[in-house]
């Protein structure tokens, strides 16, 4: 798979902020964490950054590809709070073989609340789902 010639295309993803994706309902009962203002929390903004860098992916290959997160840089610049809807822009930077690497913008419709860079490698589904399982066969006990 050569996607040099892809290079510096962009692709834009929406995601609306809801409560779920808040400091406070991060997955942590402690009130460090509970009290905390409901505003877009930072592992949440990442992962919808993953997002948009796999569906910008998915419009640059034919047919389904996996690919794998490896590297990411990240400033989280300003607070979302719930019910905002972030745009978040990717632009392939770098494609060697099956490495490949993003910049991303997000903004709130009010300010830019981040911007970073994620590196992902396309990988074979098959031979990685089997290895997988055979790893998840080996949970120690």
């Amino acid at each position: 798979m050569d996607l040099k010639d892809r290079v510096g295309t962009t692709h834009q993803s929406r995601f609306r902020v809801e409560r779920r994706h808040t400091v406070p309902a991060l997955p942590f009962d402690r009130p460090a964490v509970t009290e905390m203002p409901e505003v877009l929390a930072t592992p949440m903004l990442v992962a919808m950054m993953e997002a948009a860098c796999i569906e910008h992916i998915a419009g640059l290959v034919a047919g389904p590809v996996l690919s794998l997160g490896r590297r990411v840089e990240i400033e989280h610049l300003a607070a979302t709070p719930v019910g905002f809807e972030v745009e978040f822009t990717t632009r392939l930077v770098s494609a060697e073989g099956r490495q490949l690497a993003f910049d991303i913008t997000a903004s709130d419709g009010i300010e830019a609340i981040a911007r970073g860079r994620h590196d992902r490698v396309v990988v074979d589904r098959d031979r990685f789902v089997a290895r997988l399982a055979d790893k998840a066969g080996r949970i120690p006990g």
